[in-house]
């Protein structure tokens, strides 16, 4: 498994958000994963921005990664790598430039991570219907991306984030589908779900906050709901579930739970 992560050098004036969340959490995934990290200008234009991260991206091209990880600001119609939703938008600043590199860069069924804030709405400013318990999302920067890089015959998943919180430990979670048959996100784990709790307990983990994405929804409920007592880290769970004798007793055979209905 190899993994890619962008990430902006430089805090936002008067905070910490770039080197006390942005890079750490990007130095981590990398670590844990194997990879690389690349770090983009933060303090130039949004194009500057755009460029130096898809030229970035351009030298990761073929190396099939298992997932890309972008560790930024996030917004309704776009990133803080400079990319947004727009008929204005061109040459590295359009989404379907993007999309492009991004599909050069992944293995077929890759998983995208936008471990940023937002990017998972739609694109009105209203919040409620972001936050309903059915799918959401559709038209906003997840669904288009998402999209964009299903007409290039990516078939993954990308997990983004639907409120402004911390850019790994949101517990707001939705998962857009390629391949499937609409462009709403739907929730990894539902508010209100009796999973909830375990579920933002073990995002402070950074071994499951950093892996998740590449795992599907039922590996997640299946590890959430595991007995206390029992628990292993996530990348060690799931080494046992793969390991032969669980495949044997199909002990591997997650069931998921019926009120957080997922495509196919």
């Amino acid at each position: 498994m190899t993994v890619f992560a962008l990430a902006p050098k430089h805090n936002s004036p008067g905070k910490a958000d770039a080197r006390g969340a942005f890079i750490p959490e990007a130095k981590a995934f990398v670590k844990l994963h194997g990879g690389k990290l690349a770090m983009f200008d933060n303090r130039n234009s949004d194009g500057d921005r755009a460029r130096e991260c898809l030229d970035s991206l351009a030298l990761e091209a073929g190396k099939d990664h298992e997932c890309i990880g972008i560790f930024s600001h996030g917004f309704r119609t776009g990133l803080q790598t400079g990319v947004r939703l727009g008929p204005r938008m061109i040459g590295p600043r359009s989404v379907g430039v993007w999309a492009e590199y991004l599909v050069r860069a992944l293995r077929p069924d890759g998983k995208v991570a936008l471990y940023a804030c937002d990017a998972a709405r739609d694109t009105d400013a209203a919040r409620d219907d972001d936050m309903v318990k059915g799918p959401a999302g559709a038209g906003g920067f997840a669904s288009v991306l998402t999209a964009e890089m299903e007409k290039l015959g990516w078939h993954g998943w990308l997990d983004a984030h639907v409120t402004t919180a911390h850019t790994t430990k949101n517990p707001y979670v939705r998962r857009f589908y390629a391949d499937d048959q609409t462009d709403d996100g739907f929730w990894l784990v539902t508010p209100g779900h009796r999973l909830e709790r375990a579920w933002k307990k073990h995002l402070k983990e950074p071994g499951f906050r950093l892996t998740f994405p590449m795992t599907s929804h039922d590996e997640i409920h299946e590890y959430l709901a595991w007995p206390s007592g029992q628990l292993v880290s996530y990348v060690e769970w799931l080494q046992q579930q793969a390991s032969p004798a669980a495949t044997a007793t199909g002990e591997h055979q997650p069931a998921s739970p019926p009120d957080d209905a997922q495509p196919g």
